[in-house]
């Protein structure tokens, strides 16, 4: 805790009254007549500083409430609080047992609040409590953060923004969710923990019965805490979207999308790049700069030449008017400029990594192409800082065609010497206006670029352009910009901007055939590197193309930096194929962009193989940036990821619709969805948010002789070719040729056996598994007797009583729950003397769902390749897990690894079977490892965090109501498996489920199980 002393210390004199107090972290001083504060302070939004019209202060507000929070005592200008003139509420507050509205401090922040499982807090050791406090306690030290609530399960801390570590309050408390997570995993075994990260409102209240210690309520703290029980994830942290927005740092980092889409999860282990992560680290200093009261900038203009044998001190600083290129002898090398960014503080590491430019690409811009220079700018007393100057002029140039009408140039398409282009800065791509990048030695005359530009591209001579031209100077306009990019680390760039109008005043003149006049028609010019541009006469009017450009510009995206046609690419996807949104977050601009990947599996040989992009080749280039990756394709906003799916296996595969549905499985089980953001690689400086839906297929049957197109069955690479077309860029499109192959998903000669399930894109359809891909074969109970009419055949011209449930209705009919055994499993299910024998007898004469499994035309057909039986061997599986996991301390543990003997007592690793010759040798270990190495634990926290479990007093006993909807739910859920239960939707008013609708027959198990359960729940 912070005494008096040591504020004091701090250069902060305390004048106490009775009325006024002061909390461990935070400072909360009321205003009285002729009281003084002086303190230093490196932030000042809400104080007057030293010389303030305190009359002025008193007018405004008659009562004011400082906070000033101890890290705002560090390194700054001295501040002072003058408190003058009265006020209605001058004399000291009065002390009571309410708190009145003036005693409530309002604020706004972010709070991460952290609670330990149910289990944990009733069975966690003192000693790992002790080091989780402490961990949180390094951790609130290490952000200086400030505990607002803390409980020996549970806790509230609220983050404040880092400067040395450009972290904002979000980024701080999400990190330190993220430590505590990563404590709580790395722990043996691991803690159960649920953090929760909130940014909104924080109201504190001073508390009568404590001492005058403040209690905190508000949107933040509230939020944080529900983040912990709705939707929460153990040793996760669960992010609001306001938290989310509110990230800076951290901004980047992948999140998952929780089920509700309005949150997302951060992994604790992700992390990002030079952040302070490591409890134990120190505390990063702070700027020793203070406030920043007024700003001088020195520029220094650079000079790159150095004599042959002779180099400038690294930190030299050369005045020059001449550029950079000279002699050969005087020549910037790459390693010598490399050198010199170095010097000044540049990163070179940073250059050629995600979407920043390579640093050979920029070496070219700055020294070869001198399409820009460097400068050397000192801000106050801060240490000089590299900036690249970039000089532009923008040119609208007007003339009239043969109607009269009033058209512009502009730039339609580029296209040429890839490996030239990539240097090059200048804009390219569809409806530009004409922009021309000053050279190095221009950047003081646009004019004299502006005739340098025309008389070597368009090749009109510089007397004729005085014939020909007309400028009007008080039309023109100059503005620049400084911004930061992800383009080029550790360089701020400033963009010095021309804008000028240029009307052609004689467009018949002979030259101006150059140009395309007088008729206006397209017209094709060659450029750097080979490059060619087509230009066109547009009507003048206000373009969209204008819009976008100026709404990036005023952003702080540069087109310049685009690649050639990315621009246009931009365009297209945003305003004609509508595959993508931009977005104002903060003040910050946001492309947001669906996409769908489709992991394929094999089983080859034996051996899992899954199938991955090895190489890309565009335009020429070889690109294996996303070598490694999945079946990848963007999707529609409004797109499911079902037909998504089915898309991006047909365009990036040539696989059909009609080869999916018979060779493929799609697991809907496996889909989720998932949120990434990054600086887009097209779009230099564009955040780009990725909207990830990613599910796992798998090939059926690998031996089919029609999927050799596909490298099978041999697992050879393969490659496709597709004509990526661009509805705004002349041409054909470009031809994309992908070579993909198949690796393999585990290590070597580990062979699998694929479970699949069937998918809500699949027409149901019987389904025959490949016999090698079977285990041996394995014990099975005995198949239900079906009683009484459900015996027979179902009759299909039977009039049933639910349409679209014709062969449910029939073998229900009749057909109760015999609840008295179905309580008795649930009751004795931890009874010593309650065997599983007993407990196969009792929920097998309770459910009668059991028996669906038994009907004879349902026998061979399941929506997942399975027999009937195969699934109720299965089903009575997942019934008797749920017996063993409930009894581990018992005879469960035993059962479950080892299984039953003959007479349905439990085997261990002692019994006679393994050695019987039946198993293979392995056999036993295998199960003796399961047996030794599995987290039990972790088994019955989660049970009892599903309330299977409770406490009643110090004994756990199990909650018998809760205990038997498991079992009804194990005995029913996979009831939609067999196909001719499938229902069709229909009926009274239902028009539509789930995407299914009136007339069409549920495809997907769980989807038409939901379907019975919300619109027939009474034939169960």
């Amino acid at each position: 805790d912070h005494s008096g002393g040591e504020l004091v210390d701090k250069g902060v004199e305390l004048g106490f009254q009775e009325n006024e107090f002061y909390t461990p972290s935070r400072i909360n001083l009321s205003r009285e007549e002729g009281d003084q504060i002086i303190a230093e302070a490196s932030t000042t939004a809400e104080l007057r500083t030293e010389g303030t019209d305190t009359a002025h202060v008193a007018e405004e507000s008659p009562v004011v409430h400082r906070q000033v929070s101890i890290r705002e005592m560090e390194d700054g200008p001295p501040v002072v609080v003058q408190a003058s003139g009265k006020s209605d509420h001058s004399s000291k507050r009065s002390h009571s047992n309410s708190a009145n509205e003036s005693d409530v401090a309002a604020d706004t922040g972010c709070c991460v609040y952290w609670v330990l499982s149910v289990y944990e807090q009733g069975h966690i050791d003192i000693g790992r409590l002790r080091r989780l406090h402490q961990e949180i306690a390094d951790c609130v030290q290490l952000f200086q953060a400030e505990v607002l609530l803390d409980d020996a399960v549970s806790g509230l801390i609220r983050g404040y923004p880092f400067p040395h570590e450009e972290m904002s309050s979000a980024d701080v408390a999400a990190r330190i969710g993220q430590l505590i997570c990563r404590w709580a995993a790395a722990e043996e075994p691991c803690v159960g923990v649920f953090v929760g990260v909130h940014e909104g409102s924080i109201r504190s209240l001073p508390l009568p019965s404590s001492g005058g210690r403040s209690g905190f309520f508000g949107a933040a703290p509230s939020e944080a805490r529900s983040l912990c029980t709705v939707h929460a994830k153990e040793r996760m942290v669960h992010l609001s979207e306001g938290a989310k927005n509110g990230l800076s740092r951290l901004r980047l980092l992948p999140l998952a999308v929780s089920p509700t889409r309005e949150s997302f999860y951060l992994d604790p282990c992700t992390e990002a790049h030079s952040a302070a992560t490591n409890s134990s680290s120190k505390i990063p200093s702070k700027n020793a700069g203070g406030r920043r009261l007024s700003t001088q900038v020195r520029r220094t203009r650079l000079s790159f030449a150095t004599s042959a044998g002779h180099q400038q001190p690294s930190g030299a600083l050369q005045p020059s008017a001449a550029g950079v290129e000279g002699a050969p002898g005087n020549h910037q090398t790459l390693e010598t400029f490399v050198a010199f960014l170095q010097s000044h503080g540049v990163d070179i590491t940073k250059f050629g990594k995600n979407s920043a430019m390579a640093i050979e690409d920029f070496y070219k811009a700055v020294v070869i192409n001198r399409q820009c220079h460097l400068d050397v700018v000192a801000i106050n007393d801060e240490a000089p800082q590299l900036e690249r100057i970039v000089a532009l002029v923008r040119v609208s140039m007007r003339a009239r065609d043969p109607m009269g009408e009033l058209r512009e140039l502009r730039l339609a398409s580029t296209a040429g010497d890839e490996a030239s282009a990539a240097a090059d800065l200048r804009p390219t791509g569809v409806s530009q206006p004409l922009t021309i990048i000053m050279e190095d030695g221009e950047h003081n005359d646009w004019q004299q670029a502006l005739e340098q530009h025309f008389a070597t591209t368009f090749k009109v001579a510089r007397g004729a352009q005085a014939e020909c031209f007309r400028c009007e100077p008080d039309q023109n306009t100059y503005k620049e910009e400084r911004s930061s990019s992800e383009i080029l680390p550790d360089i701020v760039t400033t963009y010095k901007s021309h804008n000028v109008i240029l009307e052609v005043t004689d467009v018949t003149h002979e030259i101006m055939g150059s140009l395309g006049l007088p008729t206006c028609t397209d017209f094709t010019t060659k450029g750097r590197g080979g490059s060619t541009s087509r230009w066109t006469w547009v009507p003048l009017e206000t373009h969209k193309e204008d819009q976008l450009m100026e709404m990036l510009l005023a952003h702080g995206v540069e087109v310049n930096d685009f690649s050639p046609n990315a621009f246009a690419e931009l365009y297209d996807e945003l305003y004609e194929r509508k595959i993508s949104s931009l977005e104002l977050v903060g003040r910050e601009l946001v492309r947001t962009i669906r996409v769908i990947k489709v992991e394929v599996h094999a089983n080859i040989f034996g051996v899992e193989h899954k199938l991955v992009v090895k190489a890309k080749y565009q335009k020429g280039i070889c690109d294996d940036r996303d070598a490694g990756s999945p079946v990848t394709m963007r999707m529609s906003p409004e797109q499911e990821w079902q037909d998504a799916a089915v898309d991006a296996l047909t365009l990036r595969l040539g696989f059909s619709p009609e080869m999916q549905k018979d060779h493929l499985f799609v697991d809907s089980m496996s889909h989720d969805v998932t949120e990434e953001i990054a600086y887009s690689r097209t779009y230099p400086g564009l955040k780009s948010i990725y909207e990830v839906n990613k599910v796992r297929a798998w090939i059926m049957d690998a031996q089919e002789g029609r999927l050799s197109a596909i490298g099978l069955p041999s697992a050879t690479d393969f490659t496709f070719a597709r004509r990526e077309r661009n509805s705004r860029v002349a041409g054909e499109g470009d031809l994309v040729v992908t070579q993909w192959g198949w690796s393999l998903s585990m290590k070597q000669g580990q062979a699998t056996v694929v479970a699949r399930t069937q998918s809500a894109m699949d027409a149901p359809q019987k389904r025959r598994m490949s016999t090698e891909l079977r285990p041996d074969d394995k014990r099975r109970v005995p198949s239900l007797p079906v009683e009484g009419a459900s015996s027979k055949p179902y009759d299909a011209k039977a009039k049933p009583k639910h349409k679209g449930l014709p062969v449910l209705c029939n073998i229900m009919r009749g057909k109760e729950t015999n609840w008295d055994r179905a309580r008795i499993a649930a009751t004795r299910i931890l009874d010593h003397d309650y065997t599983c024998k007993a407990y196969h007898d009792d929920i097998t004469a309770a459910f009668p769902e059991l028996s669906l499994y038994c009907v004879e035309d349902a026998a061979e057909a399941t929506t997942c390749g399975r027999t009937a039986d195969d699934e109720y061997q299965r089903t009575i599986g997942a019934l008797f897990a749920v017996f063993w996991i409930m009894r581990l301390d018992l005879d469960g543990k035993n059962s479950f690894c080892y299984g039953l003997d003959d007479e349905w007592i439990p085997r261990d690793s002692e019994s006679k079977c393994w050695v019987d010759g039946h198993y293979e040798p392995d056999e036993i270990q295998k199960r003796h490892d399961f047996a030794e190495k599995t987290e039990w634990k972790m088994i019955t926290s989660l049970l009892m965090d599903a309330g299977l479990f409770k406490w009643k007093g110090t004994e756990r006993v199990h909650d018998e109501e809760r205990t038997l909807a498991m079992l009804v739910m194990m005995a029913i859920h996979d009831i939609m498996k067999l196909t001719p239960l499938l229902p069709m939707v229909g009926g009274k008013g239902v028009k539509e489920f789930c995407g299914y609708k009136a007339g069409e027959r549920i495809g997907d198990h769980d989807v038409a199980l939901s379907y019975v359960l919300v619109h027939h729940p009474n034939l169960l």
